[in-house]
């Protein structure tokens, strides 16, 4: 099995090793996993394409092993289309981030990014987080749980019926919990969460006059659920790994099929 990885944190990142680690786990050959990273952090950059505004650097930095000055996008075009063109991945692992990719703030995620990606060029993709507390930030167990279960997650969705034949329309989001929490071998399947409130917010970091600002998007933690719903962000919070199976269609087919039923064959006036 041929595999693919990237992150959002850059080539440097902790997260990369582990995502490399489960990759081992499950191909078992060094020689059959290939890394494209960027080479400096891009949290945040979605599914943003660097290369599609500006010739980009691709560098080769050590066996089967690259940096690319782009966002994991790119890196994902980079690997599938260039490096590995003559013998495509299996599978694409993106990750393991620092910090969750849960409810709409998936939209922003460079990690979740590059699984669509992945899965825009019909490969089997997953996307890697490990979420964490104020007080397991800077911990040396971080990543307790995406080290111990994330090749058998990944493998328990590499079983998943028809995936192979339909990756283009699927991918998967997964998320481990905080290292802090009691240990669980549990985890849930199920939605992202809905909430009332955009994610981030702006914050002024210098005033410019007389008539310009600096400003950091800052995201928001404490954001609350809609009432009455169980979604990655609650079961998270409760000790489970999380899987959420995303479709790069983002077509609201309910609200389409209403609108046609009112709208459709009428003429514009």
């Amino acid at each position: 099995m041929q595999i693919l990885i990237t992150n959002d944190d850059g080539i440097n990142a902790i997260g990369l090793e582990i995502a490399e680690a489960i990759a081992f786990e499950i191909c078992k050959e060094r020689k059959d996993i290939i890394i494209v990273a960027p080479s400096k952090e891009q949290s945040g950059s979605g599914h943003g394409l660097e290369s599609y505004r500006n010739s980009i650097n691709l560098e080769r930095v050590g066996h089967n092993r690259y940096q690319l000055d782009g966002t994991p996008a790119d890196c994902v075009l980079a690997g599938v289309t260039h490096i590995m063109k003559r013998n495509k991945p299996d599978l694409i692992i993106a990750g393991v981030n620092r910090g969750h990719n849960i409810s709409k703030s998936i939209l922003y995620s460079g990690t979740v990014g590059a699984a669509v990606e992945g899965a825009l060029h019909g490969i089997r993709s997953i996307a890697l987080s490990q979420s964490y507390s104020e007080e397991t930030y800077r911990s040396k167990t971080l990543f307790k749980y995406s080290k111990k279960y994330g090749s058998e997650i990944c493998e328990l969705l590499l079983d998943f019926p028809y995936w192979k034949r339909k990756a283009s329309n699927i991918l998967f989001n997964v998320n481990f919990p905080s290292s802090d929490l009691t240990e669980t071998t549990h985890f849930k399947f199920c939605e992202i969460e809905e909430n009332n409130q955009n994610p981030f917010h702006c914050k002024i970091t210098e005033e410019l006059p007389p008539n310009s600002i600096k400003f950091r998007a800052i995201y928001k933690s404490d954001i609350t659920a809609k009432s009455n719903q169980y979604g990655d962000k609650t079961y998270l919070s409760q000790g489970y790994t999380t899987i959420t199976p995303l479709n790069p269609n983002i077509t609201d087919l309910d609200s389409l099929l209403l609108a046609k039923e009112i709208f459709n064959d009428r003429k514009l006036q």
